[in-house]
């Protein structure tokens, strides 16, 4: 660990200040001014670190900042810091990846504003289900007590099957911007699956990918798809990553741009497939 007498010449801090915006630096000590903002919701990060926060780092080295720069944690602030800032426009970005020829689509298209912000709204209420993973059968209750509140909503979108289409075009969102976009610039992908079965009885097969993400360089390891195989050996496994990456519209795609794919499939019986 470097001293405050190792400080780097003022010219030299300015330089690191210019080009990293979140970095404050005070009484000899470096702070992130984000994740000093977003302190309390990144308490919970599985790498959380106080050293750019409350305590400041003295670690005058540069490799110390760009580490801090790529971390999750400042990833996961940058991420907080954008929904503020964007505000209505991330939400209505939602309903604009709707299919034009979509019901819900043609019908945002002749609503007023008013009616826009009431449906916005059963989107939020929606995607409040979905993390806490409560069923689609509370969302008319929740609606009942949000209109209790004062709260106005579309009665027309009130109900169970509803929050199911909010469901999905919330998670399309966040899977193109948090996977999708990311799976497009990597450089290498690997596909990990292995079965689960459902309340049916039905195997399914839970695919994720694992890539260098190329905005924080940070190995990352995300869900995918959730696929039901034409059969349990390698070559039915190997067939249901295929249709999930052309479903995602990222097979012919990735073997345009030459993204080598290492598909793992793993199971009790199977062994490897290696394509």
């Amino acid at each position: 660990m470097a001293s405050a007498s190792n400080v780097p010449k003022p010219r030299t801090l300015k330089k690191w200040t210019a080009e990293f915006k979140w970095l404050e630096i005070r009484e000899n000590r470096m702070y992130c001014r984000l994740c000093t903002k977003w302190q309390k919701k990144l308490a919970s990060c599985r790498n959380y670190s106080d050293a750019f926060i409350t305590k400041g780092s003295n670690n005058w080295q540069r490799s110390a900042v760009n580490e801090h720069n790529t971390s999750a944690m400042h990833s996961d602030a940058n991420g907080h810091e954008n929904r503020e800032i964007l505000g209505d426009q991330f939400r209505k970005h939602v309903v604009h990846t709707i299919p034009e020829d979509n019901p819900l689509k043609q019908c945002f298209a002749r609503m007023s504003e008013n009616e826009r912000h009431m449906l916005v709204r059963s989107f939020e209420v929606a995607y409040y289900l979905a993390k806490k993973g409560r069923p689609y059968s509370d969302f008319p209750e929740l609606i009942e007590l949000e209109k209790m509140h004062g709260v106005k909503f579309l009665s027309s979108y009130g109900h169970r099957n509803a929050c199911k289409e909010f469901i999905h075009f919330i998670s399309v969102t966040i899977f193109n911007e948090n996977v999708k976009n990311k799976l497009l610039r990597a450089n290498f992908v690997s596909v990990l699956c292995d079965g689960s079965t459902d309340s049916s009885i039905v195997e399914k097969e839970l695919i994720y990918v694992i890539f260098v993400d190329p905005d924080t360089f940070v190995p990352t390891c995300s869900f995918f798809s959730l696929k039901e195989p034409i059969s349990q050996d390698a070559a039915g496994i190997k067939q249901a990553i295929e249709e999930s990456f052309q479903q995602k519209g990222l097979c012919d795609t990735l073997e345009k741009n030459g993204v080598p794919i290492l598909r793992w499939c793993s199971h009790k019986t199977l062994g490897w497939s290696v394509g």
